[in-house]
């Protein structure tokens, strides 16, 4: 069980770290949102770090592997999001900019 909640924390830290790196990848994309993300993105970002005590306390093997899961799908989506971003932000500035 110590092994899974082990797990649970790195994949909740590379989570964070990817989020943070698609708000920053957003923010510089738009010099609207520039302005008034940071503000809005450090509320998002800040998020409290989840307690695994009653889980580890509880030993819901199974639970445990749902949530390995959850966190592995959630990190697959914000790293196709995060090329889907770097795609249109390469594409924007190959065109120069231009219709975007």
């Amino acid at each position: 069980m110590a092994g899974l909640i082990a797990t649970l924390s790195s994949l909740d830290d590379i989570l964070a770290s990817l989020r943070a790196e698609l708000v920053q990848l957003s923010s510089a994309g738009s010099s609207e949102s520039a302005t008034a993300l940071p503000r809005d993105s450090a509320t998002s970002t800040s998020r409290k770090a989840p307690d695994y005590a009653s889980l580890e306390e509880s030993l819901d093997i199974a639970r445990a592997k749902r949530l390995v899961a959850a966190r592995e799908k959630a990190i697959k989506s914000v790293k196709s999001s995060l090329k889907a971003r770097q795609t249109i932000s390469s594409e924007h500035t190959a065109v120069g900019g231009e219709g975007c």
